[in-house]
């Protein structure tokens, strides 16, 4: 009897231990990210204590030069502008769709970056490398030609579904950053529910491989933005898989 207190003892003990661990972690990921945002963006020349009112033009600078660079490109770029509540897709610097925010959150780490972090940071596009999303990017309808006009059947009309889907995809880019977006009141069907639970593991499996080699996991900055379902679901169907895109916190 005893020797199973002493098991349960030790094991809820190494539970606490481990979840201890995972909070620790947790909380010295975004310490460790702002560190070495600062130690690899920041100028020496750039003085931090000027006014409010100047920054927000420097702001505005950065962001005009992230959208200047993208101008080489010959594919759709994606411009977020979250000051302006504002996502929209350009080619060459002209305007092909744009969509209301209605709803954006973003990591908290970006109001303790020093201002010249910041700059330097976003005034670079950012490169797609990976997606995941709640629908096909690409959808392919394999049709068999009929051998004569007998078997011609006519058109038949389809459902839309647009009003049945989750519309959710997420870009990882390059630099550790990760952009939600969602439609507006999103349906919390099957979709969405394996939306959020990938993402869940896939913090979950980051956070256990770093425990597993004792080191901070790396913290990824994110924005989660919510926009109309229709046009969410064409920004996405139009960006390259490796699109450029240019951020204005």
């Amino acid at each position: 009897m005893k020797i199973r207190i002493i098991i349960l003892f030790v094991f809820f003990g190494l539970i606490i231990a481990v979840l201890g661990t995972f909070s620790v972690l947790s909380i010295l990921s975004p310490i460790k990210a702002i560190k070495n945002l600062n130690q690899t963006y920041y100028d020496t020349a750039y003085l931090e204590d000027g006014s409010d009112e100047y920054f927000i033009l420097e702001k505005e600078e950065a962001f005009l030069k992230a959208k200047t660079k993208m101008l080489n490109s010959d594919s759709v770029c994606l411009v977020i502008n979250l000051a302006d509540s504002t996502v929209t897709l350009e080619l060459q610097g002209v305007m092909l769709l744009k969509s209301r925010i209605e709803y954006m959150q973003s990591s908290k780490i970006f109001k303790r970056l020093r201002r010249s972090t910041y700059l330097e940071y976003l005034s670079t596009p950012f490169k797609i490398e990976t997606d995941y999303s709640t629908f096909p990017k690409e959808a392919f309808i394999i049709k068999q030609a009929p051998k004569d006009t007998t078997e011609t059947a006519p058109p038949v009309a389809k459902t839309d579904t647009l009003n049945k889907e989750s519309i959710c995809f997420n870009l990882y880019l390059d630099r550790n950053f990760r952009i939600d977006i969602r439609q507006v009141d999103t349906l919390k069907n099957v979709q969405y529910q394996e939306y959020n639970k990938r993402l869940h593991k896939e913090k979950i499996s980051y956070l256990i491989k770093s425990l597993l080699k004792f080191k901070v996991p790396e913290y990824h900055p994110w924005i989660r933005i919510d926009i109309p379902a229709n046009e969410a679901k064409s920004i996405y169907k139009a960006l390259p898989y490796h699109g450029l895109v240019a951020i204005k916190l």
